[in-house]
């Protein structure tokens, strides 16, 4: 299953549903969340988080997203599942993405940075790592600025695909609650950060504004 394709003819909750089947199969354990120990629940949720941030929950309608979806909220972001009742329940909540940055267009400098990014609310980085088919990106539920200060939050997340033409490569990491106080740092000589080693080069990276209507 290519989850990543945007060529594929299935509905995404036909996605959705294979992918849990997938996790079931791979942990030996039965469909019904109802009848889970809290330590199957936890081998659940270790197998689908990498796959979270590919499936368009967005996309799937409110009676699928309701019987579905929903019914697996334990092994599901608690943001995500907040946010998808919102959209689901308040009219015109769809979110919505605007480009706000790009380092071939913009300059690649964290003083273009900082003016296309900062006070933006909520954003999506991704970056592609020079000379390999890796892609590394997260997600600030909080403002950018240059203040070179830490920021608290558990909401923002880092992901790291291996190969950007393979979704199964995909991995997702959450903010651990003993480092939320600093889980993201804002400077002024810095673009995006939030904890990933400076071991690589980035070739390109691209800024999205998240907005909720």
């Amino acid at each position: 299953m290519l989850i990543k394709r945007d060529d594929l003819n299935m509905k995404e909750i036909e996605i959705w549903e294979g992918l849990l089947k997938w996790c079931f199969a791979q942990q030996n354990m039965i469909n019904d969340p109802t009848k889970w120990s809290k330590d199957d629940a936890i081998k659940i949720e270790r197998s689908l988080h990498r796959f979270i941030p590919l499936i368009r929950f967005y996309d799937i309608n409110p009676a699928d997203f309701f019987y579905k979806v929903y019914c697996y909220k334990e092994i599901l972001p608690q943001d995500l599942i907040h946010n998808l009742l919102e959209f689901h329940i308040v009219p015109n909540m769809k979110p919505k993405t605007n480009l706000l940055y790009h380092s071939s267009r913009d300059g690649f400098d964290a003083k273009s940075f900082h003016r296309n990014c900062d006070n933006k609310g909520a954003t999506i980085w991704m970056a592609k790592i020079q000379g390999t088919t890796q892609l590394i990106g997260g997600y600030n539920p909080l403002d950018w600025n240059g203040n070179n200060v830490g920021k608290k939050t558990t909401d923002s997340f880092l992901f790291h695909i291996a190969d950007e033409k393979n979704a199964f490569t995909a991995k997702l990491g959450y903010v651990n609650n003993n480092n939320a106080n600093y889980a993201i740092y804002c400077s002024s000589d810095h673009g995006p950060h939030m904890g990933i080693p400076e071991w690589f080069k980035v070739e390109k990276y691209e800024v999205f504004q998240v907005i909720k209507k």
